[in-house]
């Protein structure tokens, strides 16, 4: 639901020889069922293409292939999908209305739900209405929705999640690491549960405990540069540039598309003192950073260090938009005449 927070990965070039005749149709669905349940979204996807391309209105392929995309972040294959599936599928409204959300459709599904009477939601409509109104900014709607949810369903790990969120939107940072462990405690392996953790943490200062969030998204969901990119940065806070170039080339590797893997690489690049590299990357075009505060922040210290002192003005003032608090900034801007 962030910003630059995008989860759409390339396909791994080591997949794309994968052919339909390589395998049969059996072989295609349990290996994209498999590589489903170890978060290997990509490879999953490979391999259900390869059966749809044989069957395309196969029921369980496309079901499948739905969620993959849904993980993916890519509602309007994921909405194409779910399409070709019958109207009692297990759970097709929760899974259309997450489609919609993904492509900002938020109100339809708002309106919806107020067309199905509370008692026949499942725990997944219960999520679906939450992150609903969490996208259309109505927090505190939302929150007594979670309240509801979790009498119902005590123990689901995505309405643990969602309190949690609300919680740390609300600046409570602890409790939202509390929510987020209660979370992992139903389901080990809930990325966003591990990324609510991180990111608490981190508000209040506890980066080893971050770091330890971030190692288990990394090791859970391999085809996801996001927590292999907060641990490059958290290892440039400690000035361990070693470990940070070991994470930055497994987020190129994953995605050197992704707006974050650029800042990353150029906030890299600014610690070896390589910063008309930097710069470049900053002042590309394509590189999806213009309204990211910490990139801004990072241009105006680049141009700072290079005695470009009119950029830096700019960046630097443009910065303390986003973060009035950043005293690096302001410290870099008194010394400019």
């Amino acid at each position: 639901m962030k910003n630059l927070r995008s989860l759409i990965l390339p396909a791994l070039l080591t997949l794309t020889s994968v052919s339909a005749c390589s395998f049969g149709e059996k072989d295609n669905i349990g290996e994209a069922q498999s590589a489903f349940e170890e978060n290997n979204f990509q490879t999953a996807r490979v391999f259900l293409l390869n059966h749809l391309r044989e069957d395309p209105t196969n029921a369980e392929g496309n079901a499948l292939y739905a969620k993959v995309m849904l993980q993916l972040g890519d509602g309007d294959s994921a909405q194409t999908a779910l399409s070709k599936l019958p109207s009692d599928f297990d759970d097709i409204r929760a899974l259309k209305a997450q489609a919609s959300i993904l492509k900002g459709r938020g109100n339809d599904v708002l309106k919806k739900y107020r067309t199905v009477e509370r008692s026949e939601f499942t725990s997944q409509d219960w999520r679906m209405l939450i992150w609903a109104k969490f996208s259309m900014n109505d927090y505190d709607e939302a929150y007594a929705d979670i309240e509801n949810a979790l009498q119902k369903f005590p123990n689901d790990s995505d309405l643990l999640y969602l309190a949690g969120n609300y919680q740390l939107e609300k600046g409570n940072s602890l409790q939202a690491i509390k929510f987020a462990d209660k979370a992992l405690e139903s389901k080990e392996k809930n990325y966003e549960a591990l990324d609510l953790g991180a990111k608490a943490s981190l508000r209040v200062y506890k980066i080893d405990q971050a770091q330890q969030y971030y190692e288990r998204g990394a090791k859970f969901f391999p085809d996801n540069p996001i927590p292999v990119i907060n641990l490059a940065g958290i290892a440039m806070d400690k000035n361990d540039l070693d470990t940070a170039k070991t994470y930055l080339e497994n987020a190129e590797r994953l995605d050197s598309a992704l707006p974050l893997t650029k800042f990353i690489k150029a906030r890299y690049l600014n610690l070896k003192g390589d910063n008309e590299a930097a710069k470049d990357i900053l002042q590309d075009s394509n590189s999806g950073l213009d309204d990211f505060g910490p990139a801004i922040f990072l241009a105006g210290k680049i141009a700072f260090e290079l005695g470009e002192m009119t950029v830096a003005r700019s960046r630097l003032n443009r910065s303390l938009a986003f973060n009035p608090y950043n005293q690096e900034a302001k410290q870099m801007l008194s010394k400019i005449p």
